[in-house]
C-alpha cells in the first residue's frame, strides 16, 4: 500500500516540476469542470 502512495507521490513530484504549464493549466480546468457539473 505504502509503495502506492510512495509512487503517486513522485508521478506528482514530477508532474509539478515540469515547465508544461498549459498541461497542468488544461488539467485545472478538467477538474474544475468535473466538479462544476
Amino acid at each position: 500500500m505504502s509503495q502506492i502512495y510512495k509512487r503517486m507521490f513522485v508521478e506528482i513530484n514530477i508532474f509539478l516540476s515540469t515547465p508544461l504549464f498549459v498541461c497542468r493549466l488544461f488539467f485545472f480546468i478538467v477538474i474544475a469542470y468535473i466538479f462544476k457539473e
